[in-house]
């Protein structure tokens, strides 16, 4: 497939990194040197010109280009740019990133439509890393945690996939095979699809010992996911103080959900509980500072310098259950994240961009941290492939993906069962989902059934395969 990116920043670099393994990728940006430093490093094409230009859309050859993905800093550049490849050169699938949220408000849903605005689906990075890091305040004993399976008139999903640390050998999955693990939990639905070890990510077998440091993915049903951290040790309690440090999009976002009040598992909409979230946010420009605490309620604002060690204790960072470092540079919210837990913090969650300074989140103390790139580039991925999934989310830095799917009549995976051993090595089921309920993977699979898999980065092809539908069903 032939793609234009229109934006060389870090979003459209993540974006490029990863299609264009695949795909035939153009990039287009009004900064030279920018996209000359993006071409030595990515196999794909360069324009330097304005996006919404019709004449540099031409000359990066939208005419034969099925997908445009418009990531530059202005929505309206954006917007703009979908609308010309549509109008102009008749480009299939158009995806704009929005941020403002006065172009998303439910109110004018009618917005985004072939008639109106011709974007095909609109990304907002900004919002998405905010639902991560709430979802993740809701299992604190997880790195990662996402919904799955989200059936209609569901409040959550009904399955979900969960990242966990092995810390010490006093936990209960260290020096255990996965066979071991799965039978101190086998009333839970619980099964471990991925394990992280040094660099690696991949499908483990049954018989694999696990080790202190590796990263665990489990697929386990949203009901029994307080059980499991139960029997392994993990639970911990719901943050009651948080401190952001970072009042922009992201940071003014998660602030104003937290002064919702939190109850563990349920839905931000959910339930109430009589005490709140405490809520101190540290923002380092003036006006900034100044929008975010005319848009909060609760929340006290500081202005001033996230890494001031007297700004850190006045916010109570020495007592804080959870610490997120939220500003534009990722070495800022790394170092953050350290001298918090020096200072005292329980946990600290850091937004880093950058892959090559992922790796060293375990060497500084963060507890976890926030690719903003990996969730948009799961979004795409999606619409890429859209028809035989449902769902996608890649981790780390795209060496694995986790996909979801309806089954539909005469794809591979009729009449399967999904227990290890039918499905290709490199490939690990997590869930099976039958009328609503997630049901034993030893059953075989049905049309209509929910299926979600686990793949290696090299697996992505064959897990379509197994979805995908012989033409003449159509």
């Amino acid at each position: 497939m032939r793609v234009i990116i229109c934006g060389a920043g870090r979003v459209g670099q993540g974006i490029a990194e990863r299609l264009s393994l695949e795909h035939d990728v153009t990039m287009i940006d009004e900064d030279a040197a920018l996209l000359e430093r993006v071409s030595t490093r990515l196999d794909v094409r360069v324009v330097t010109g304005h996006a919404a230009h019709p004449s540099i859309l031409a000359e990066a050859g939208a005419e034969n280009t099925e997908m445009i993905i418009a990531v530059t800093q202005m929505d309206e550049v954006n917007m703009v740019t979908c609308q010309v490849a549509h109008a102009l050169f008749k480009v299939t699938t158009k995806i704009a990133r929005i941020r403002s949220q006065a172009y998303t408000s439910p109110v004018y849903s009618n917005l985004f439509t072939r008639d109106n605005l011709p974007v095909d689906m609109y990304i907002s990075p900004e919002a998405e890393v905010s639902e991560s890091i709430l979802q993740g305040l809701l299992t604190p004993g997880a790195f990662l945690s996402a919904e799955l399976g989200m059936m209609e008139g569901q409040k959550e999903g009904l399955v979900r996939l969960l990242g966990v640390e092995i810390t010490d050998r006093s936990s209960a999955m260290a020096d255990q095979r996965l066979e071991e693990v799965h039978a101190l939990v086998p009333e839970s639905g619980a099964r471990i699809v991925g394990i992280g070890r040094d660099k690696r990510l991949f499908a483990p077998k049954e018989d694999l010992k696990m080790m202190v440091g590796d990263r665990v993915y489990w697929v386990i049903p949203t009901d029994r996911v307080h059980h499991l951290f139960e029997i392994l040790n993990l639970t911990e309690d719901l943050s009651r103080h948080v401190v952001i440090v970072g009042g922009g999009h992201i940071g003014l976002n998660v602030a104003k959900q937290l002064e919702l009040p939190l109850k563990k598992g349920s839905k931000r909409s959910g339930d109430r509980v009589k005490s709140s979230v405490r809520v101190r946010l540290i923002e380092k420009d003036t006006k900034t500072a100044e929008r975010a605490a005319e848009a909060l309620e609760r929340a006290i604002v500081l202005h001033g310098d996230g890494l001031n060690p007297n700004l850190l204790e006045e916010a109570g960072v020495s007592e804080a259950d959870l610490v997120v470092g939220l500003t534009n540079d990722d070495k800022t919210n790394l170092l953050l994240g350290a001298l918090s837990k020096n200072i005292g913090a329980k946990k600290v969650i850091s937004l880093v961009n950058e892959p090559d300074l992922a790796n060293i989140r375990s060497n500084v103390g963060i507890d976890v941290l926030i690719d903003p790139r990996s969730i948009t580039v799961s979004k795409i991925l999606l619409k890429l492939r859209q028809g035989r999934l449902s769902n996608l989310k890649t981790l780390e830095n795209g060496a694995a993906e986790v996909v979801e799917g309806v089954v539909k009549e005469t794809a591979q995976l009729v009449g399967m069962s999904l227990v290890d051993g039918e499905l290709p090595e490199g490939i690990k089921a997590g869930a099976l989902i039958r009328d609503g309920v997630p049901i034993d993977l030893s059953e075989r699979v049905k049309v209509q059934d929910t299926v979600v898999l686990f793949s290696e980065k090299d697996m992505s092809r064959k897990v379509d395969l197994l979805f995908r539908v012989k033409l003449d069903y159509y």
